[in-house]
């Protein structure tokens, strides 16, 4: 069996990535309050400014990131932070990641996490951002920090969502090699699939 990772294109990827989040931070996690329809989306789901890489196992979704290029309408990190005094002076374009989610089973993958960020940075590098910023739960913090993101603050608390998280930014131009070799594979097609030994 093999598990593919790719960007979310059509309706089905694109609504089986809106369930995986439910599950993952419901039914899972119990992070969040359910959703009658059990998926989770919100405003920026819809913008073409938006996009979701997804984890797809036996035509499953799996799991997935999403990341939102910054436009006169924010982020979705703009809920949790005011991040604008803590960037750098060499941001090009900003983006804002979020919904990193993966269902349990699927963790201990190797390669897995990292081919959903490196997917995710092609992306994010194709639209031209610089630098990603994200909110991140304090549980998620180790993979993060492995993946080139670095801390702004401490553990802070946003009221509104009831969540414990910890602002972060990522400089593009600063990715490991491991990347940077990714992203070199992958330059020609953003929407390639990877099989991944499961």
């Amino acid at each position: 069996m093999a598990i593919y990772v790719k960007m979310a294109e059509t309706p089905q990827e694109i609504d089986g990535i809106f369930q995986t989040r439910h599950r993952v931070f419901v039914e899972e996690e119990n992070d969040m309050p359910a959703r009658l329809d059990s998926r989770f989306f919100d405003r920026f789901d819809a913008y073409p400014s938006t996009g979701n890489v997804i984890a797809v196992d036996d035509g499953r979704v799996i799991g997935g990131v999403r990341v939102v290029e910054a436009t006169e309408l924010g982020t979705p990190a703009d809920e949790f932070f005011d991040f604008a005094d803590y960037l750098p002076g060499d941001v090009v374009k900003l983006g804002a990641g979020s919904w990193f989610c993966l269902e349990r089973k699927y963790r201990g993958l190797p390669r897995l996490s990292f081919a959903l960020m490196g997917m995710s940075y092609r992306w994010a590098l194709s639209r031209g951002i610089s630098h990603i910023v994200c909110p991140i739960r304090p549980c998620a913090a180790r993979l993060f920090w492995r993946n080139g993101y670095k801390p702004l603050a401490s553990q802070l608390f946003v009221e509104k969502k009831k969540l414990h998280f910890i602002p972060a930014i990522l400089d593009l131009k600063e990715l490991n090699h491991r990347f940077m070799n990714f992203l070199k594979q992958h330059a020609t097609n953003q929407s390639a699939a990877l099989d991944i030994a499961a």
